[in-house]
């Protein structure tokens, strides 16, 4: 990640109003960008993992799963703001204004990001530790180049699941199964 030195600290408001701050993130009131590949593999990976959360969450009026970027305010005053490449927030959590806010100040409950060659390994585990520390209930991190999915959760070490695992999130959606390599496919 490369600091940018404002001479003030921004607000997660102030942040959503940038140029460009879909490629960054703002850590204690500094907006940081992040180094990160954008390229059809991210994309492709973040469309499939969406859409089989989606396709378990819907029908089963379980909540709302978003993409691209969502801002979320993790702590405030300083205030650090993440948009991960997914997430999901369980039913009747998400009022209309906090839907339509450009910060949401309410915490999901899973949180997915997709790591790519160029993301430092340092950087997907800080993230999920801030999302955690956050009250996120879990954090997967999938990552393409070696078609495993990774899950953090508070207080359990960290559970890595391959290509031939069935990956379950019981804490965040009971029911839910899926092999990892559907991610992939």
């Amino acid at each position: 990640m490369t600091t940018a030195t404002p001479t003030v600290l921004m607000t997660g408001e102030e942040f959503a109003l940038l140029d460009g701050h879909e490629l960054m993130s703002l850590v204690d009131g500094v907006p940081v960008v992040e180094e990160t590949d954008r390229c059809v593999l991210h994309g492709q990976v973040c469309a499939k993992v969406g859409s089989v959360l989606f396709d378990f969450v819907k029908p089963n009026r379980l909540g709302t799963v978003c993409s691209n970027n969502t801002s979320i305010r993790l702590k405030r005053n300083p205030d650090t703001v993440f948009g991960p490449d997914l997430c999901y927030f369980s039913a009747d959590r998400l009022t209309r204004e906090e839907r339509s806010a450009p910060v949401c100040d309410v915490i999901p409950d899973l949180v997915v990001e997709v790591a790519m060659p160029t993301n430092p390994w340092r950087l997907m585990e800080r993230k999920a530790r801030g999302y955690i520390v956050a009250g996120v209930t879990a954090v997967m991190v999938v990552v393409p180049e070696d078609e495993t999915a990774t899950v953090y959760r508070l207080n359990e070490f960290h559970q890595t699941f391959h290509n031939g695992d069935e990956l379950t999130l019981p804490d965040v959606l009971p029911g839910f199964a899926v092999p990892v390599k559907r991610f992939f496919e």
